[in-house]
């Protein structure tokens, strides 16, 4: 695929697509092949989707990096599914998800709302993200049944499980 297609192939995918932005890129084991970003970032003001804005890159994180790392500490006695996040994360423990145990925040079952709106706020940090998420109020309660939710997933990815992964769609 040319360079050209794929500008192409954004440019249709933003026209057919209910997002307002798409970012598509193209990467092999030597790196970034290629790069493209269109759309609006901010349909209030018109402004165009960089590079350098922040990506939700929806249910694929957690099918592809979260669930994979979080078994692989499983697996490797680092942490058990019965834990809670409270107990990797101290600072949680004012959180109405501190008793969730991890296997709970993986599967949608630490009863918070389908979303939070991540995406309304200009974020200060990624530390200000993970407190938005982790204080969002519950929807029902911890254990009573899985229900997708992206709060549900983003302490357990920011605190307990990740590397420190945590830039812009350019890097």
């Amino acid at each position: 695929m040319t360079i050209t297609a794929l500008d192409e192939l954004l440019r249709r995918a933003v026209g057919a697509s209910p997002t307002p932005a798409v970012g598509i890129a193209v990467v092999d084991p030597a790196g970034t092949l290629a790069i493209e970003v269109g759309g609006t970032a901010n349909l209030e003001t018109g402004e165009p989707a960089t590079l350098d804005h922040w990506w939700d890159l929806a249910s694929l994180t957690k099918v592809l990096v979260t669930l994979p790392e979080a078994l692989r500490l499983v697996d490797s006695g680092h942490v058990a599914l019965s834990d809670h996040l409270v107990d990797w994360w101290p600072a949680a423990a004012a959180s109405p998800y501190a008793k969730a145990s991890i296997a709970q925040l993986l599967s949608y079952d630490a009863g918070a709302p389908p979303t939070c709106t991540l995406y309304a706020r200009e974020p200060a940090s990624r530390s200000e993200l993970v407190q938005v998420a982790l204080h969002t109020s519950p929807q029902r309660p911890v254990g009573s049944g899985g229900l997708y939710s992206d709060p549900d997933i983003a302490a357990p990815r920011s605190h307990v499980l990740d590397r420190g992964h945590w830039t812009p769609f350019r890097h």
